[in-house]
């Protein structure tokens, strides 16, 4: 069992938070506020993407682990260069603008989710990642447990022309909201 408190926490969302690994400074635990299935979900789309989509993943590990605070994803806390936590998108754009490099990798990222009909629906600048690597920044997409999900059992969703609008749809207000922008005005 891997023990955890409330210091080790880097960040927090609607429905889970993100631990320090106490043993392992190259990684993190994701860990549900509530009981269900969102790190079961997340490890399985995990699976089923992670070959074609392994440049914007941060590596998780094959199986939950048991925690003090409850199962836990394990996966890899992106660093940057000089050895800090990366930010999310919505940090890195209250100090940073959007280079073209960054930029194409969004464009890669979401043509390949849309082209493949991956169906992701939560674009939340927090889900994104932004590691300042060596030769420049790089994008990593870090909450996959919307994967092929939908909210209520008759979702227009569950056919797969549905899907892909909504997927293209959001893909796009993605892109046009913050893509687009200087710092501190994608707020």
């Amino acid at each position: 069992m891997i023990h955890l408190d409330h210091s080790m926490i880097i960040n927090e969302g609607a429905t889970r938070r993100c631990y320090r690994h106490p043993d392992d400074p190259g990684k993190c635990l994701k860990i549900e506020k509530r009981p269900g299935a969102a790190n079961a979900n997340e490890l399985q789309a995990y699976r089923a993407v992670q070959n074609l989509l392994s440049d914007y993943l941060a590596e998780c590990e094959p199986e939950l682990a048991v925690t003090s605070e409850g199962e836990a994803l394990v996966c890899e806390l992106v660093r940057d260069a000089d050895g800090t936590i990366s930010p999310s998108f919505s940090e890195f754009l209250l100090t940073e603008k959007t280079d073209e490099n960054l930029r194409r990798q969004f464009l890669e990222f979401f043509d390949l989710i849309v082209r493949h009909k991956l169906c992701f629906y939560d674009f939340n600048p927090k889900n994104f990642v932004i590691q300042h690597a060596e030769d420049g920044f790089q994008l990593k997409y870090t909450d996959l447990k919307s994967f092929h999900k939908t909210k209520t059992a008759f979702a227009l969703e569950k056919i797969p022309f549905f899907a892909t609008l909504k997927l293209k749809r959001r893909s796009t207000r993605f892109i046009k909201r913050y893509l687009n922008q200087t710092p501190s005005s994608a707020q």
